[in-house]
């Protein structure tokens, strides 16, 4: 039976193939060096063939073993990082946690430097000791020179007067100013401008506050009960004392005498108690209280310090006018000319008995008197009304 191989077209060619094989493997067999190499190369090629497997899988499991040795070598220095931490205490944890922030806080305390230890500047105090301090000088500096000058003539005595009020207050408020980190240009309120609006309504304030004084007199000598009554006429008497005192100083007979009473007893107090008081003492004032407290607190000392106890309300209501004539205007102009213009009016009052003429309130029918307090009380509200709501740069009010 005959193979389908035999009858296959490439029979021929394969089986003469096939038969040289054989012929070139007996050929190479008959060198011993050749065959003996070919079995070793054989040998080596099946031992690799069968070992190769064997190697790789070695490998990839040594591989993955320190993988996993490594695994747990970390696994074990976190447990014991762990531990370490649970036995730190909790206040430790926290201040460790804070020190980045107290670090942050101390390098910004160093970038400041003394700035932020320094404590807040005493604007009150240094006000309240301003006034007091140059009040205090001026009382006995001013009243040595002043005895000084009786031993000569009148005409000296009143020059005296207001050479002291200029070395004795202005001069000392003005140098004092240097020491307040608001300066001579905030104590002084310069930059402010004044309307006219304000000008005529300040002035009719001021006016109307001497016409409320002139009532006010007449009314309150009427309405003291009569166990005060006592009390009131040794009151009555200390007025009169320095009511005497300021026309004795301040009348005169002749215009010069009007025009040296106007310098001495108007212009010279209104710079030097307008920039003592409405500016070193009420704008220090208002750095620390309300508007309100500031000008009330400088205005009663105002008001004290004229030693007229019977004007004393009518002094702190000038006072108190003035303040918010110089808060609302942010300038000292116009308290100035108001303070000249209300001294202005009590010189004029001192200088008409001089010329038979009867300036005293006291007297003074009691519906005059009434109506002579109504009509000035209406005129300063309305001209404080006005001023506060109708100007066009009128400073926020701090309540």
């Amino acid at each position: 039976m005959t193979s389908p191989l035999d009858h296959s077209p490439h029979s021929d060619n394969i089986q003469p193939s096939a038969q040289r094989m054989p012929e070139a493997w007996n050929a190479s067999s008959d060198s011993p060096s050749s065959a003996q190499a070919g079995k070793v190369y054989s040998s080596e090629y099946a031992e690799s063939r069968e070992q190769s497997p064997s190697t790789d899988a070695h490998r990839v499991s040594s591989e993955e073993q320190q993988k996993s040795q490594e695994r747990e070598h970390n696994e074990q220095e976190v447990h014991k990082e762990i531990e370490h931490t649970e036995d730190i205490p909790l206040e430790l944890t926290a201040t460790q946690e804070r020190a980045p922030e107290t670090a942050c806080l101390q390098d910004r305390a160093t970038e400041l430097g003394d700035n932020d230890q320094t404590e807040p500047f005493a604007h009150a105090k240094y006000g309240l000791a301003a006034v007091v301090g140059i009040y205090l000088m001026y009382q006995f500096a001013g009243g040595a020179l002043h005895s000084l000058s009786r031993r000569y003539s009148s005409e000296l005595e009143i020059v005296l007067q207001g050479l002291g009020q200029l070395l004795f207050m202005l001069m000392p408020a003005v140098l004092i100013m240097r020491y307040s980190p608001l300066k001579i240009q905030g104590l002084m309120r310069f930059g402010g401008e004044v309307t006219i609006g304000q000008w005529i309504c300040g002035l009719m304030g001021i006016v109307g506050i001497q016409v409320f004084d002139a009532g006010f007199i007449a009314v309150q000598e009427r309405l003291v009960p009569s166990f005060l009554m006592p009390l009131y006429q040794q009151l009555r008497v200390w007025s009169d004392m320095v009511e005497q005192y300021y026309r004795t100083s301040f009348s005169g007979t002749t215009p010069l005498e009007a025009v040296r009473a106007l310098i001495v007893g108007a212009v010279v107090p209104a710079f030097a108690e307008e920039i003592l008081f409405r500016g070193v003492l009420q704008r220090s004032l208002e750095e620390v209280y309300p508007l309100r407290r500031a000008v009330l607190v400088t205005s009663v000392l105002f008001g004290i310090v004229h030693f007229n106890p019977l004007s004393l309300i009518p002094l702190i209501l000038i006072g108190a006018y003035l303040g918010f004539l110089a808060y609302y205007t942010q300038s000292l102009a116009l308290p100035i000319v108001a303070h000249f213009v209300s001294n202005a009016i009590a010189i004029v009052a001192l200088y008409a008995p001089s010329q038979g003429l009867s300036a005293s309130p006291y007297g003074m029918p009691i519906e005059r008197a009434a109506l002579l307090l109504g009509i000035g009380l209406l005129t300063v509200i309305g001209a404080y009304m006005v001023i506060r709501y109708m100007t066009p740069r009128t400073p926020p009010v701090r309540t």
